[in-house]
C-alpha cells in the first residue's frame, strides 16, 4: 500500500545549490564508493562546532546520490535518498511517486 505521494528532486534542489560553497568551505564532505556510482554526503565537524548550518549542510547528513541520477523524495518536508522499487526501473525527475517501503534511510518508490 502506498505510503505518500512525492515528487523526485535532484541535488541542487536538495541542497539549496549551495554545496559546492559547502564542500569548498569545509561544511560538508563527500565520499565515494569504490565500485558503484554512488556518492555519500555528510555535515562535517566544522559545520556542528561552529554551527554553520545552511540548506546544504543540514541536507548532506548520509545523504546518498546516484552519480548518474540522484535518488531523493521529500517526506514531511525532510529529504529521504530514494529508489525504484524495481532496480532496473529509471524514474524521471517530476515524476510523481509512491513511496512503497522505508528501508533503513532510503525511500522505496514506484511509479
Amino acid at each position: 500500500m502506498p505510503w505518500r505521494i512525492l515528487t523526485p528532486m535532484n541535488l541542487d534542489e536538495v541542497t539549496g545549490g549551495l554545496l559546492d560553497e559547502a564542500l569548498a568551505d569545509g561544511l560538508v564532505r563527500r565520499q565515494r564508493h569504490p565500485e558503484l556510482p554512488l556518492t555519500i554526503y555528510n555535515y562535517t565537524e566544522r559545520a556542528v562546532y561552529e554551527r554553520e548550518w545552511n540548506t546544504a549542510s543540514r541536507s548532506c547528513r548520509g545523504l546518498i546520490a546516484n552519480d548518474e541520477g540522484v535518488g531523493c523524495v521529500k517526506i514531511d518536508g525532510e529529504v529521504w535518498t530514494a529508489r525504484s522499487l524495481d532496480d532496473d526501473r529509471v524514474i524521471e525527475k517530476g515524476t510523481r511517486v509512491d513511496v512503497i517501503q522505508i528501508k533503513g534511510a532510503t525511500a522505496l518508490v514506484s511509479e
